[in-house]
């Protein structure tokens, strides 16, 4: 999200970046799970691509569990 932010990147073009760099797995993945995604208009919003995208690569108890060995050091 820090190089959206530097590129001055709008809403609607973050996740078409973001996908354009998923490779192997990761591009299936998306291939899969994009027409689930696609709001009216067929943009889909950064936030649900990123909570879906997440969700799958990293997901929320490992997400938490991360954090808190990050406090206890």
């Amino acid at each position: 999200e820090k190089i959206f932010e530097a590129m001055g990147c709008l809403e609607e073009h973050k996740v078409p970046y973001a996908t354009f760099m998923l490779q192997g797995e990761a591009e299936n993945w998306w291939k899969f799970v994009k027409p689930t995604l696609a709001a009216p208009g067929g943009v889909i919003p950064w936030n649900a691509f990123k909570d879906k995208f997440l969700d799958n690569y990293f997901p929320r108890d490992l997400r938490k569990r991360k954090a808190r060995e990050f406090l206890d050091l």
